[in-house]
């Protein structure tokens, strides 16, 4: 049996980057709302205030701070379900089709001189051979991408709409954090076009979307959702409740009477 709980360190990691962010807004928060002088010298009698272009400068790196959040975050959640399989030794005819599926497709790029190194035993080896956590994302991952995985693996998250709406602000943050990465738009220029307020409420709905993933992913985890026998039983009880239903309805009188 595996003792070692991955998603409870998935989500270690995602409330410590929580953390991370909320100085940053809080600390943004206060250079372009209260405006502070920066003090310094040896008397501390030299100050002067924040230029306005490293204010717009900041305001744009709150992006960056939140695509790390939910890159890492979606990186560190995928992960834990392959490490705890791999912990689990489950073996490839016993997992549900879906991650049958991606690990085939994952096969197409492995070395074969490298596999037949590797698959030993071949029903366990051949779930993680070709897996690099690493891999998983490169820099485009939004709400799109992230529901397209959910449902690659099998995962159903409840999303909570009203504070979360979907995730659909993740989009900005991918495109702003891809166009300052590779310089399509300047610092200055991004942090222009936003506003310490739109980020503020940004990073509300992303860290509420991204607790509802991680919630989603200990839920799978703890209930073997990644085994093809648990997905049969969700069936099986799925049909049983149908029966019940059908049985309580009453029966429908045809003719006169």
């Amino acid at each position: 049996m595996n003792s070692r709980d991955y998603i409870g360190e998935a989500r270690d990691v995602f409330f410590r980057r929580v953390e991370e962010v909320e100085r940053y807004f809080d600390f943004l928060y206060t250079v372009v709302e209260k405006k502070p002088r920066i003090v310094y010298g040896a008397d501390s009698k030299q100050n002067e205030r924040f230029d306005r272009n490293l204010t717009k400068i900041l305001l744009a790196n709150g992006y960056l701070l939140l695509y790390n959040l939910v890159e890492s975050t979606m990186t560190n959640a995928i992960d834990s379900i392959h490490q705890h399989i791999r912990a689990e030794k489950t073996g490839f005819d016993d997992l549900r089709k879906e991650i049958k599926r991606i690990v085939l497709k994952r096969l197409r790029s492995v070395n074969v001189d490298r596999a037949m190194e590797v698959l030993d035993p071949v029903s366990t080896s051949i779930v993680h051979c070709g897996y690099d956590r690493e891999d998983l994302f490169s820099g485009n991952l939004d709400a799109e991408r992230i529901i397209a995985l959910t449902k690659e693996y099998g995962l159903r998250p409840r999303l909570n709409v009203r504070k979360t709406r979907k995730g659909e602000r993740l989009a900005e943050i991918r495109e702003k954090r891809n166009h300052l990465a590779h310089g399509k738009i300047s610092f200055v220029d991004c942090g222009h076009e936003t506003s310490v307020d739109r980020l503020v409420s940004i990073k509300g709905e992303t860290v509420a979307y991204l607790e509802c993933m991680m919630n989603a992913v200990g839920e799978y985890i703890e209930a073997k959702h990644y085994l093809a026998a648990t997905v049969e039983i969700q069936k099986a009880r799925r049909r049983a409740r149908m029966q019940e239903e059908d049985m309580k309805m009453p029966p429908i009188h045809n003719g006169a009477a």
